[in-house]
């Protein structure tokens, strides 16, 4: 712990910063308890992995993985998405971008966060899946299936040039969303936004897809990072 030490004597007391919110230490004592995976966003860059945050001598501490190197900075700020509510978050600022620990893993410390817990304005991360052939949204009534562009846990964005008249805006569907040999059960799909060849889509997965849809966000998390660590390296 004497690099936890070494930070905390290094910022002090940080005097004048506001005392957090009930809610707020709420949320980071069940997660310092809990241990719950979390979806840590680095601010500003589009960057994101999953870690698990830990409360050290008033610090925030979460794993930080190899792929990331130095594109986290001190004075930046990383946004942790709240696992029980997707709506919400914790902006924390970093303190050490790297401390090695004695196992041999890296951690980023942060300061303890003293804003509130901030609405995120849109419903949970969006990503891009225009460049996969393998996620389509899937009609089974009209046996029909389309190409999925991008997908949130709230909507999803079709290519559906020839098929537009099965997609009626306003309309329910029943449909699925299907990943290779496993999909995601809708308990609702309605088109709401014709763009060209493209529609959106809102929905609202069934409970007994939920397990899949947190299996599909985890194979597109890993595959961004992927992703974007090779870009980095070209």
């Amino acid at each position: 712990m004497a690099g936890f030490d070494f930070v905390k004597k290094l910022l002090g007391d940080s005097p004048g910063r506001d005392q957090p919110s009930p809610e707020l230490v709420k949320a980071l004592n069940r997660l310092d308890k809990s241990r719950e995976t979390v979806r840590v966003e680095v601010e500003n860059t589009g960057i994101r992995f999953l870690s698990v945050l830990t409360l050290r001598k008033g610090l925030v501490v979460m794993g930080k993985p190899a792929t990331l190197q130095d594109i986290i900075k001190t004075g930046g700020f990383l946004r942790i998405q709240l696992p029980w509510d997707e709506l919400r978050e914790i902006r924390l600022e970093v303190a050490k971008p790297h401390i090695n620990i004695a196992n041999g893993n890296a951690v980023i410390v942060c300061r303890s966060p003293n804003e509130l817990l901030t609405n995120i304005k849109r419903k949970g991360v969006r990503y891009r899946t225009s460049h996969y052939n393998n996620i389509t949204l899937v009609l089974p009534a009209m046996n029909a299936d389309f190409r999925v562009m991008d997908i949130s846990r709230s909507g999803v964005k079709v290519y559906a040039r020839d098929h537009m008249d099965l997609l009626q805006v306003g309309r329910p569907i029943q449909a699925v969303i299907r990943l290779g040999r496993f999909q995601v059960a809708l308990q609702s799909l309605v088109p709401c936004s014709p763009q060209r060849a493209m529609i959106g889509c809102e929905i609202k997965v069934a409970d007994e897809g939920r397990a899949a849809m947190d299996k599909l966000f985890d194979y597109l998390e890993k595959a961004e990072t992927n992703r974007t660590r090779t870009q980095r390296a070209i």
